[in-house]
């Protein structure tokens, strides 16, 4: 399970990615896992109707018989198929078969996602991992990440980790049934964020002793919820944090306009002389923290080179505020002595502003880490040679940039697919050669598994999907065989 090929599984998927956090109106692909149990404990029929009730019209189950495939690899298939069947969707669901959902879920999950860097959001959420905010709260730990109910991918993130795969340094032998711990190890070495919801919006109902998938009693975590809010609650009644989508604090005057309630923030104004201290971003977090609200964007800006001061009291405080999603720092403040902070704060940040000092950046071999953001008029800008003929330097990760509306992608898979160039995204890797081997999956209408002698299907699973074609749910159902 070592290999270091994956072209088999992969064949000739060349992901086009979506840009997710201003993308077209919401396009969703529903995969659900499915895997033997013991007779009598299959669970599949209830998720199925829960997932219509939660407004998904359309489920592709993946059934794993006699569990030959594992849990890790029935979940890559499913990423898989949703990616090459799902093209020009936004957001991919992969969920168990022992779960149920609250009602109106897909339209709550429509006003609230995405938060910040996400690489993944579980509406379903353990009891240990039980937030005091509620909403969406970040919680990673990495190869110790449990519980993949019901994660919630982006497009450009579901790409990356198909990608990312090879590269992870895992004994995938040891993960071959953790999903989850492999997602979540993921996540962390791409310096991405983990999401879980609370209260949860679903709740895991195959917790019942003998229930479990054949071969997979074992387990050391507790599985349940705390706070679930019921199939029958709408989970549209949550109240959601209020949302501000610019806020900027500049050095030598007091915030402009595009700010949203500055009255009601403690702001004081400060000048080009003003000695900076702590105070300010305290109490900018503290009100956020409050008032619940989430700045979609700070901008810290000016038009003095104050940063040396200015960024080593302020980025320690901001960037680590989940309330903060996104820190915009002006080029014009960033000083020669200021890269070491840029660099420790990058995933934090993305630099704006004409250009005159990214020449800084760019001279970093790191420059893969970097979010910019320049203005529309591109003309004005001199940007290095490499980032218009795809070649850059260092121990880049990504050889292709991409420039679009006044943004430089130095990442494809931030690449809105409506934009993209004459450049192409590349595959870097393929998948693990122990998937090539199993490649077992074929699809099955609903008529052609009544046919279907191959496949061992428990009866239970078999007749709760011969009476779903009156559900608006389940369209097709995926059967690993011999």
């Amino acid at each position: 399970m070592d290999g270091s090929s994956i072209n088999t599984l992969m064949g000739d998927f060349k992901p086009e990615v979506e840009n997710t956090l201003n993308g077209p109106a919401w396009q969703w692909a529903v995969g659900m896992l499915s895997c033997e149990r013991p007779e009598g404990k299959s669970m599949v029929g209830t998720a199925i109707d829960s997932m219509a009730n939660a407004g998904f019209d359309v489920v592709h189950v993946f059934y794993d018989t006699g569990y030959r495939l594992g849990a890790l690899a029935n979940y890559l298939r499913t990423l898989k198929f949703l990616l090459r069947f799902y093209p020009a969707a936004n957001a991919y669901i992969v969920a168990e078969d022992d779960i149920v959902c609250c009602k109106d879920l897909r339209s709550y999950l429509e006003k609230s996602l995405w938060p910040e860097d996400a690489a993944y959001c579980s509406c379903f959420t353990p009891v240990e991992y039980r937030a005091e905010n509620n909403g969406w709260n970040v919680i990673c730990q990495g190869v110790d990440t449990y519980m993949a109910q019901f994660y919630v991918f982006p497009r450009s993130s579901a790409v990356r980790f198909l990608l990312d795969l090879e590269a992870l340094p895992l004994d995938f032998d040891q993960y071959k049934n953790s999903a989850d711990c492999v997602l979540g190890f993921w996540a962390e070495q791409s310096g991405l964020r983990v999401y879980y919801h609370t209260p949860s919006l679903v709740e895991h109902i195959g917790v019942e002793a003998g229930s479990s998938a054949v071969g997979n009693d074992h387990h050391y975590f507790p599985r349940v919820s705390a706070d679930f809010i019921g199939t029958s609650s709408s989970c549209l009644s949550l109240s959601m944090p209020g949302r501000i989508p610019v806020f900027e604090i500049y050095t030598n005057s007091h915030c402009k306009k595009g700010c949203y309630s500055c009255d009601k923030l403690p702001l004081r104004s400060t000048d080009p002389n003003y000695e900076f201290d702590a105070s300010m971003a305290e109490d900018l977090v503290t009100t956020l923290k409050c008032q619940r609200v989430v700045i979609d964007r700070l901008v810290l800006a000016g038009g003095e080179p104050l940063l040396s001061t200015y960024l080593q009291v302020y980025l320690p405080i901001l960037s680590n505020c989940p309330q903060i999603k996104w820190i915009q720092v002006s080029t014009a403040l960033i000083e020669e002595g200021d890269m070491d902070l840029v660099e420790e704060y990058a995933d934090a940040i993305m630099v704006s502003d004409y250009g005159e000092n990214l020449s800084m950046l760019h001279s970093k071999a790191t420059v893969k880490r970097y979010k910019y953001h320049v203005t529309d008029k591109l003309h004005h800008i001199s940007l290095p040679s490499y980032l218009l003929d795809g070649v850059m330097p260092g121990d880049c990760r990504w050889p292709t940039p991409w420039l679009y509306n006044g943004w430089v992608y130095p990442c494809p898979t931030l690449v809105p697919t409506s934009i993209r160039l004459s450049l192409e995204i590349r595959e870097r890797v393929t998948l693990h050669e122990f998937l090539c081997q199993q490649d077992k999956f074929s699809m099955w209408t609903y008529g052609e598994m009544e046919a279907c002698k191959a496949c061992t299907l428990n009866t239970l699973v078999a007749e709760k999907m011969r009476k779903h074609p009156a559900n608006p749910a389940a369209a097709t159902f995926l059967v690993s065989r011999e």
